[in-house]
């Protein structure tokens, strides 16, 4: 009997170091899930020319172009080759936030209007006019439904803040 309870806790202890090595394991790879989609993002911000290689549509302005959850991979371009009719993404300073819109109006002086393509809540071009170095990119490519889990975590986030 006394031997069968040595036993046991030699297993006792033999699982408690094994879950201590999984949990460690655990952490290990998914700091190094964190590590390489870095180094992807990071690459992808080097060879597609822009500062933000992935983004989501997160509002319903360029329906039927764009749906709400699509994300894009963009990729930078010149603002000098820029056309009317281009789907840009633009950061808009005072209100902090990307913006993805199409350019509607092109001005002499190198800057330009946007506009979105949703008739119903876009009728008018936007009040502001977007600056060259405003803009990141111009969409690549587009995957559907692909961005609604950033939009979900960013909902839950401020719901906690």
């Amino acid at each position: 009997m006394y031997q069968w309870k040595e036993e046991k806790n030699d297993l006792r202890s033999f699982t408690r170091k094994l879950a201590r090595n999984e949990t460690v394991g655990d952490i290990f790879y998914i700091l190094l899930g964190i590590f390489f989609a870095l180094l992807i993002y990071t690459s992808l911000k080097i060879v597609l020319s822009t500062p933000d290689p992935i983004v989501t549509v997160v509002s319903g302005s360029m329906i039927p172009a764009l749906q709400i959850g699509d994300m894009l991979i963009l990729k930078g371009i010149d603002p000098q080759d820029i056309d009317e009719g281009d789907i840009i993404v633009y950061y808009y300073p005072p209100m902090d936030r990307l913006i993805i819109h199409r350019v509607f109006e092109m001005y002499d002086d190198g800057t330009f209007r946007t506009k979105g393509d949703n008739a119903i809540t876009n009728a008018q071009p936007d009040r502001w006019v977007v600056q060259p170095e405003w803009v990141h990119g111009t969409p690549l490519v587009k995957i559907p439904y692909l961005g609604y889990p950033r939009i979900l975590l960013e909902k839950a986030w401020q719901l906690v803040v």
